[in-house]
């Protein structure tokens, strides 16, 4: 991983800033997915953690908090107290660099200090390195599958959980 890549809390003033990496990660993967998330309602709602990395820049963020979309779901998931993974992502020139999973495992823990009992993420069914790096944290597929429909396109998502209980 590159030295001097830091981990801290975001805050309101970030939100722009995020707004901007995140543009530039789907550009990065996909030009026609232009999806900009809630991150002034995140940064400032005491349910949610936004954390980014950051050099000079920020380039990464994940963010946690209670799963936003229950009765999309099913009742097999929201047993078990479950927290969302509802943002994770870096920067398309630190891939591989192990700041993807630093960013996953950072947001983990703050999901078990929250009391949390399993972490529930979707991603997309076309990404080619996130699930990977979510099975090697035992993450497992639940076999549920979404498609969420943006204004820009429509998005295949496939669900993973791990049960947090003895996360660490």
């Amino acid at each position: 991983m590159n030295d001097g890549v830091g981990i801290r809390r975001a805050v309101p003033s970030d939100a722009d800033l995020l707004v901007e990496l995140q543009s530039m990660v789907q550009t990065s993967q996909d030009s026609n997915w232009h999806e900009v998330l809630p991150w002034h309602l995140w940064l400032t709602d005491s349910q949610f953690f936004t954390y980014v990395a950051e050099q000079s820049v920020l380039i990464g963020a994940v963010a946690v908090g209670p799963i936003r979309d229950s009765d999309l779901v099913g009742d097999d998931l929201l047993d078990g107290n479950p927290g969302e993974i509802i943002a994770w992502f870096i920067h398309p020139d630190q891939d591989y660099q192990k700041l993807g999973r630093k960013l996953l495992v950072h947001g983990l823990t703050v999901l078990k200090r929250c009391f949390f009992e399993s972490a529930v993420i979707w991603v997309a069914s076309n990404s080619k390195t996130a699930p990977a790096v979510i099975q090697s944290l035992h993450f497992w597929d639940t076999g549920l599958e979404r498609v969420r429909n943006l204004s820009s396109k429509s998005i295949n998502e496939n669900c993973y959980k791990l049960h947090l209980g003895s996360y660490f």
